[in-house]
């Protein structure tokens, strides 16, 4: 193997590249998911975070319901096992929720057990945003994004909510950014990215998913 392994570095051995293919699947590790119990349920997303960022992102909260809420879509049109039979009803869709929370501010002092009920579901995905930043440091002329924060499920039965899974959740864009960030990005990119990266860490503790 030593003198094959040499070869295929000199490029000089047939079937190198199968082997390396081979070698970077074998390389890959299967996460399994935290939470399990969206199949054949109706789900809704809701997102709260405090006055200061509402008012400095008046969107974030609804444009990560609908990066959450369009991933495990996508995922469920990808056959994941954990989505069979899972639902999104239009009237719990993140826009509906979040109409809900602008006409319902008392929804900010009950405890979400009892608020999830009302909304249509029998699981709601309720995530608190903690940290949300585009410009390390406040300086405007360097971008990273990193949204930090909570999620829980709360499975509701007869008219009952019970939060059974709650775990941190952390996005960053770019991925693997150093902590003083770059020049080179603007403010929207560097917003978009890391509510996608965000959403995609969430969506990661209910599916299946590969990583090196």
């Amino acid at each position: 193997m030593s003198i094959l392994s040499l070869l295929c570095l000199l490029g000089v051995a047939p079937g190198c590249a199968v082997l390396g293919v081979a070698a970077s699947k074998a390389s890959r590790t299967t996460v399994k998911p935290a939470y399990m119990g969206f199949g054949n349920q109706t789900v809704g997303v809701m997102v709260t975070t405090d006055r200061g960022t509402q008012v400095d992102f008046p969107r974030l909260q609804l444009d990560i319901a609908q990066s959450v809420q369009s991933k495990m879509q996508g995922a469920q049109a990808n056959k994941a096992e954990e989505l069979k039979g899972t639902q999104f009803p239009a009237a719990a869709g993140p826009t509906a929720i979040f109409a809900y929370q602008r006409n319902h501010p008392e929804y900010d002092v009950e405890p979400i057990a009892k608020i999830a009920p009302k909304l249509g579901v029998t699981r709601l995905i309720y995530i608190e945003i903690e940290g949300f930043a585009l410009n390390p440091a406040d300086v405007l002329e360097l971008f990273r994004g990193e949204v930090t924060g909570r999620v829980r499920v709360v499975e509701i039965t007869d008219g009952v909510g019970k939060v059974v899974f709650s775990d941190a959740v952390s996005g960053v864009f770019p991925e693997h950014s150093g902590p003083d960030g770059t020049p080179n990005l603007t403010r929207a990119v560097t917003y978009r990215g890391a509510i996608d990266a965000f959403g995609t860490a969430i969506v990661q503790k209910f599916v299946e998913y590969e990583t090196n």
